[in-house]
């Protein structure tokens, strides 16, 4: 399986415990890894149908958290095995707006994931919600000159 169009590429001080938590805790599989000395340079992996690389930061290409979405079968079972995994808890899962099931994490590199559970059999699509309703759950934002585009902050 090759990359996506757009794939995660993680910098991490300390990419071990970055990917410990990936492989162990999120339900990640390592694919590929390349070392340099110690360092890990590029270690490729899965999490569910995306692939993505996480690398040690150096001197010259710097840490950057990021934030990241990841959908789950079970939101409250990740989230514990990510708290048992060094995971800082950032928001309490709940059941959201959009039909996810959802709740935060801070990993030990400081990455946020939204770890979410879809409570209508797949990821949600603003296609799909009724138009009264993102009417009622989305503040309506001027976007270029559109006097009545619909905008989410989520």
């Amino acid at each position: 399986m090759g990359f996506n169009t757009v794939s995660a590429y993680f910098l991490a001080n300390q990419a071990d415990e970055s990917l410990s938590l990936l492989f162990h805790r999120l339900a990640g599989t390592q694919v590929l890894c390349h070392m340099n000395g110690d360092r890990i340079a590029a270690d490729q992996f899965l999490i569910g149908n995306a692939k993505a690389m996480v690398s040690e930061a150096t001197q010259s290409l710097p840490a950057m958290p990021a934030l990241h979405y990841l959908y789950v079968s079970d939101a409250y079972a990740v989230m514990s095995n990510a708290w048992a995994a060094g995971a800082t808890k950032n928001m309490d899962v709940a059941d959201m707006l959009l039909w996810d099931r959802q709740g935060g994490i801070k990993n030990p590199c400081g990455n946020l994931w939204w770890l979410s559970q879809s409570l209508v059999g797949g990821a949600y699509e603003w296609s799909l919600i009724s138009r009264s309703r993102r009417r009622r759950s989305a503040p309506t934002t001027q976007i270029r000159g559109d006097q009545n585009r619909q905008h989410s902050s989520h």
